[in-house]
């Protein structure tokens, strides 16, 4: 193929998997609101084989890391150039703030809801995904800035104790962020929090905020009356 074919394939990949991200979030926003099950249809997804078990099926908090976004960008402006039709590209953007902006809006509630005049953050995860030491555009890093006025502790396994500063502490445990938090975001799924127990979160102080975009604890069944949990499934 040619230079302007290769450029063009090599940015169409990445469409792709930005159009899974992007629908999974929107039609597991939409099952949590019509009290469907999201773990259900995401099984029933990986089954199709024109969509497979390696999809992006799980929701999270839109499309990070930087490489999707830089073609994202480059699709939009190549459209606009061209005079062809971009709204399909627009609209994936649109979904990705969109989805970013669900974390804010669920703790800022929360907070007020709860009247919680002590916040303590603990984070799990601060790389854009999980299996990565890349925090290139990683939400956790935008939101240690936005929240520059908070103390925050974290621990992510990539352990990446360079990133500490004065509102920042990483720790090796993640048991020492249930310690010292009541408030507990959950910010990529890395395999390790699976082994994550209720006895574990118990530790986690009152009033026992839990904001899981990604779902890591929602078989845990979580009691309603002792937990705050928010997550998108």
């Amino acid at each position: 193929m040619n230079y302007e074919s290769a450029e063009l394939a090599k940015i169409s990949i990445n469409l792709f998997l930005i159009s899974q991200v992007s629908t999974t979030n929107a039609v597991a926003e939409l099952a949590n609101k019509i009290n469907a099950n999201w773990h259900d249809i995401k099984k029933s997804l990986s089954l199709d084989k024109r969509i497979g078990k390696y999809s992006y099926l799980d929701p999270g908090l839109g499309i990070s890391g930087g490489n999707l976004e830089r073609d994202l960008k480059s699709i939009i402006d190549l459209s606009i150039e061209n005079k062809t039709n971009h709204k399909l590209f627009k609209c994936f953007n649109y979904l990705s703030d969109y989805n970013k902006k669900w974390l804010y809006s669920k703790l800022d509630f929360q907070i007020k809801k709860k009247n919680v005049k002590n916040i303590r953050i603990g984070i799990l995860g601060l790389t854009y995904k999980k299996d990565t030491n890349s925090i290139k555009n990683s939400p956790s890093i935008d939101f240690v800035k936005k929240y520059k006025d908070k103390k925050i502790i974290a621990y992510d396994p990539s352990m990446p104790f360079y990133l500490e500063n004065n509102n920042l502490k990483i720790v090796d445990d993640y048991n020492k962020v249930f310690n010292n938090c009541n408030i507990l975001l959950v910010m990529n799924n890395w395999d390790i929090y699976k082994k994550i127990k209720i006895l574990n979160l118990n530790k986690i102080k009152y009033p026992k905020i839990i904001i899981d975009p990604f779902s890591i604890f929602f078989n845990l069944k979580l009691n309603k009356k002792k937990f705050v949990y928010e997550s998108l499934q």
